[in-house]
């Protein structure tokens, strides 16, 4: 069932056949030592009973206490194994699945992105937990139902039967639990995802009364799974019944025939016992495989969603690294939709930057700036046209690679958890070198007064349960963030929008520089006053450029057409309407 449903997520496990081949055998040596309390039963019966004698009931006790120790012992290292496949899985699979997922994902449901992290951790426990012991012991009950044979051919003809109903019961049940599971797991997961959603607004919903409307929303998301999952019980109730009164009526039966065979002089007593014993051991597996549906369809859901990521990681083929760009950047009529909408936003832009330039990109909300700003760093793909820096596509570059020369400012700037120094530096691995580009970042980007009034400056914790800083604060971090390792192309989407007038002076001092060292900046802003420090602009509306030229040329030519109400001046710091 994993396996169909999770082709990639399994080869991923590539070299462990020994290990699963191990696995294998101890679940063949425990199984075979199933049948010794059995077969410890019959010779006590048959032996020590007739014979009365101590020293074979010490010599057998002796054996059988061996065979326990030797049972206990490959149990253990049965989930010992276990438990390291499991922790190989998590250490081999949790850094690419983390890295796809925050990477394109657009395929992806919302509320399964939520759950991917917890799917690893799904998989991590099905692997080390008790239901693959289980399916391990009961490929083996071929072997028990050789030893029922070889005791008496009716015994091993009864046992086979049960069997054989019990598993297809199992079977059934678990045919009948699966769409019921299924709609119970997804809305599970859109109550956690709507729970997490309003987490993060919890503010905003507290203050304006919402929270009471919200629990219901939530509540009736919970309802649905706690439903669907009591659905899903009573379906598998037609077959749970008869699989019940299978398992308590196995014993009697073996012992029914047993005590026929007894009476015929076929078998001796001891037999009759040691028979209903291994029955027991026998059906064992299948009831926990059979009770486990629903521990069985969460992990097949979990892979399947693990396994959709890891496609795409493996669709993805590698891309050469390229060295520093230090040439124009280049858009040729660039269209571009938003992952999960049809509609593009952007529709056809050409332009193109030196280096050493800054294009300023003004218009109306919704003219489609922002998305503008994701598609020159790579974050949103391109629809239609090409966008080239240093004569190489974007798209021929590794990501990783090219976000090194990348510096981004996006509007809402937030602090990961880590300290302030790793937050800067892009939580690069510490040494001198990181060292000494955090200090050029910090200082290029003039934070150190609010390096100097954190508590533990640099080292202060930030993120969830760490230092809180403001809007603006968080803004200039962001812009250190981007300095750090002096990219070759900046997007700095509306990076003032929280300073005061000290922030915006800093802030045309730090454009000035990036200019001077021949970077490329791309300024997205509602402020025309910021156009001051602009070569370019950049005129956009409803996703198309409007005008696109030196800084005055575009500015008179627009003044000439449209009122000053709509575009102000040079020196005002009204909204651009394009």
């Amino acid at each position: 069932m994993l396996k169909n449903r999770a082709k990639y997520l399994i080869a991923e496990f590539r070299g462990l056949d020994g290990a699963l081949v191990s696995l294998f055998l101890f679940s063949g040596v425990i199984t075979a030592l199933f049948i010794v309390p059995s077969l410890y039963m019959l010779q006590v019966h048959e032996r020590v009973l007739y014979s009365r004698n101590v020293m074979t009931l010490y010599a057998l006790s002796a054996i059988a206490l061996i065979m326990m120790i030797a049972w206990s012992l490959l149990e253990m290292a049965r989930e010992t194994v276990l438990q390291r496949l499991a922790n190989l899985f998590d250490h081999t699979v949790s850094g690419t699945i983390f890295i796809a997922l925050n990477r394109q994902t657009d395929g992806m449901p919302e509320a399964s992105r939520g759950l991917i992290l917890a799917d690893i951790a799904t998989i991590r426990d099905f692997i080390a937990g008790s239901m693959i012991p289980a399916t391990l012991d009961l490929m083996w009950t071929p072997l028990i139902l050789l030893v029922a044979f070889l005791m008496h051919p009716l015994l091993g003809l009864a046992l086979m039967l049960m069997m054989a109903m019990q598993v297809a019961l199992a079977l059934a049940g678990q045919w009948l639990a699966r769409p019921h599971v299924i709609k119970a797991l997804s809305a599970s997961a859109r109550a956690a995802e709507f729970g997490r959603a309003v987490m993060r607004n919890a503010e905003s919903a507290r203050v304006m009364g919402m929270l009471p409307n919200l629990a219901r929303r939530w509540g009736a998301a919970r309802d649905e799974s706690l439903c669907c999952f009591e659905a899903g019980a009573r379906s598998t109730a037609v077959t749970a019944l008869p699989l019940r009164i299978l398992l308590h009526a196995q014993q009697p039966l073996l012992i029914f025939i047993g005590a026929l065979l007894v009476m015929e002089a076929q078998v001796g007593p001891g037999l009759m016992l040691a028979a209903s014993l291994i029955g027991m051991r026998a059906l064992m597996p299948i009831m926990a495989v059979a009770n486990g549906w629903r521990v069985i369809w969460n992990a097949s859901m979990a892979a399947a969603r693990l396994d959709e990521i890891l496609r795409d990681v493996a669709r993805r083929a590698p891309r050469v690294g390229l060295p520093r760009p230090a040439g124009p950047l280049i858009a040729t009529r660039l269209a571009v939709t938003p992952p999960g909408c049809s509609q593009p936003v952007i529709t056809d832009i050409s332009f193109t930057v030196d280096p050493g330039r800054v294009v300023g990109v003004v218009g109306a909300s919704g003219a489609g700036k922002s998305s503008l700003g994701r598609a020159l760093i790579g974050a949103w793909p391109l629809a239609r046209g090409t966008l080239t820096l240093d004569g190489h596509e974007l798209a021929h570059w590794d990501q990783d690679g090219l976000g090194a020369h990348i510096g981004y400012v996006g509007p809402d700037a937030d602090m990961l958890p880590g300290t302030l120094a790793e937050n800067i530096a892009r939580f690069a691995p510490g040494g001198p070198e990181t060292e000494a580009r955090l200090i050029r970042a910090v200082e290029l980007a003039r934070i150190k007064d609010i390096v100097a009034r954190l508590p533990h400056g640099l080292n202060t914790v930030m993120g969830a349960g760490g230092q809180q800083l403001s809007s603006g604060q968080r803004q200039r971090v962001a812009m250190a963030r981007a300095l750090y390792g002096d990219p070759a192309l900046y997007v700095l989407d509306e990076p003032n929008a929280n300073l005061d007038a000290a922030g915006e002076q800093s802030l045309a001092e730090i454009v000035k520089t990036l200019r001077a060292r021949g970077a490329i900046v791309i300024l997205i802003t509602h402020r025309m006053a910021m156009l001051s420090q602009c070569d370019l602009v950049l005129v956009m509306n409803q996703g198309a450029v409007h005008a696109f030229g030196e800084r005055d040329q575009v500015i008179n030519r627009l003044s000439a057409y449209q009122a000053p109400k709509q575009l102000p001046g040079p020196s005002s710091s009204g909204p651009v309407a394009a």
